[in-house]
């Protein structure tokens, strides 16, 4: 017996079902501009899937600047100049792993809006329960307020969204008081501040990658770099992690997938002291 094919007007299409509960997460950068943070944050972020004994795959989709593949050899590339590389990104999240990040290229962001338009993607990402996290950077640069604008406007709320601040890169000043960042932030969406690393580090760190000729990741870059580097990376990488550990409930389909939490040290705490006070009156 064949089976009838289904229709393909419009009510069809409407009753195709959007679940909420989701089994696998789909991360991924769309602003169209480079040096904002997005292979950084993608770095920070898989840093903290590995530690939390989360498993992950990776799509490289930049043809020229492969950074994610390059710090990490089992990100695969894709660079979407290929005709196909899209529809293989979007089918495959989600396929071996509960979490997909993808670093699409600078300038890309009105061809993977168009495609996800297109092949109906979200509601291809919803039938197979796979939830889309976008990161967003607050850059006050015109190509990424332009295109950060036309990601959400676009999007809406078919997705989750994470913010990201680079201080060393750019100040979020400006975004934060415009309506969008408003609104983003009266819905509670989770902020993550990407690292700042002492300058003295970077260039250890950036010494071994010479000597090894390739990428190093946090985990193994502390292992060859000396104490205070590594004092450095340990303490900068607790901090970054407990925040994406803070954002759990969006960036991971399941909060349940953490295995291993960031050990939180507590704060302490500092008495106000007048100028009659002894600084040094306190018990050993």
């Amino acid at each position: 017996m064949s089976k009838k094919l289904p229709s393909n007007d419009s009510t069809a299409l409407a009753e195709l079902p959007v679940t909420t509960a989701k089994s696998a997460t789909l991360i991924c950068a769309l602003q169209s501009t480079g040096r904002i943070g997005k292979s950084t944050s993608l770095q920070v972020i898989t840093s903290w899937l590995d530690y939390a004994g989360i498993r992950w795959s990776g799509a490289d989709a930049d043809p020229e600047h492969t950074n994610f593949s390059d710090y990490f050899m089992r990100v695969d590339r894709l660079p979407i100049t290929a005709p196909s590389s899209l529809d293989t990104i979007f089918r495959n999240a989600g396929q071996n792993a509960p979490i997909t990040l993808v670093d699409f290229p600078a300038g890309s962001t009105r061809t993977v809006l168009d495609h996800l338009e297109a092949r109906q993607t979200l509601n291809a990402l919803d039938a197979r329960r796979v939830g889309m996290v976008v990161l967003l950077f607050g850059s006050p640069d015109p190509t990424a307020e332009s295109s950060l604008r036309d990601v959400v406007t676009t999007l809406r709320d078919r997705v989750k969204y994470v913010l990201i601040r680079n201080d060393a890169r750019f100040s979020s000043a400006k975004f934060d008081a415009s309506p969008v960042g408003e609104r983003l932030r009266a819905r509670g969406t989770p902020t993550v501040a990407l690292p700042m690393l002492s300058p003295l580090t970077l260039k250890e760190v950036a010494g071994f990658e010479t000597q090894f000729k390739r990428r190093l990741t946090w985990a193994e870059a502390r292992e060859y770099v000396g104490t205070d580097s590594r004092f450095d990376l340990d303490n900068v990488f607790r901090r970054v992690a407990a925040q994406c550990e803070d954002a759990a409930s969006v960036l991971l389909p399941d909060e349940g997938l953490v295995q291993r939490r960031i050990e939180r040290k507590p704060e302490s705490q500092r008495e106000a002291l007048d100028k009659f006070s002894d600084p040094l009156d306190f018990e050993f």
